[in-house]
């Protein structure tokens, strides 16, 4: 395969002949894309793959920015990735974001194996908290109450500093609202 087949295949996502690109595979080729967790090999993965990206991003594209000979059969390729999230994203054990509206813009890698015209092997890495950030809304009025509490509570800390007992417990409240405040902040990271 060629550095043009392979700019075909990122064309193939874009234009949505998801098929065309399916048929790239071979039927047992190792597909480790996002969500994680998958099993399916093949056109089957890399299907799964377009469903779950297109139905979070229906107006997302891959462009290739970098194509990288590694070898006979290895090609590096840069990829920017961009769409707006419109949909529900499945991205395993990180959760399900729902739509939030949000321009993503994101740099992938897809380390592709390409043996007698066919991908044997394709790997898609990005950095999933990149992506994590942009698409986490954050309720500005909710994170503002909380900030204030734990003003009130450093204040708390203060007047009590010469009573053990009482200090323990403020630190405890404030150690309670510091959570609640992370959780709105960063509400994809599980306890």
């Amino acid at each position: 395969m060629s550095e043009t087949q392979i700019r075909t295949y990122y064309s193939c996502f874009n234009e949505r002949r998801f098929r065309d690109a399916a048929a790239m595979f071979t039927s047992d080729a190792v597909v480790l894309h996002v969500p994680f967790g998958q099993h399916e090999r093949g056109a089957r993965a890399y299907l799964r793959f377009t469903e779950t990206w297109v139905r979070a991003f229906p107006d997302g594209v891959l462009m290739p920015q970098q194509i990288k000979s590694r070898g006979e059969t290895l090609w590096d390729v840069d990829l920017r990735a961009s769409g707006t999230h419109l949909g529900a994203l499945e991205l395993g054990l990180f959760g399900t974001f729902k739509p939030s509206g949000a321009e993503t813009t994101l740099h992938v890698r897809e380390l592709l194996d390409l043996r007698d015209g066919q991908i044997v092997y394709s790997s898609l890495s990005l950095d999933i908290q990149a992506l994590i950030q942009q698409l986490t809304i954050v309720d500005d009025k909710i994170l503002l109450a909380h900030l204030d509490r734990i003003g009130e509570l450093r204040g708390d800390l203060v007047r009590v500093a010469d009573n053990p007992a009482r200090r323990r417990e403020v630190i405890q409240r404030l150690g309670r609202e510091l959570d609640a405040t992370r959780h709105v902040v960063r509400p994809h990271f599980k306890d």
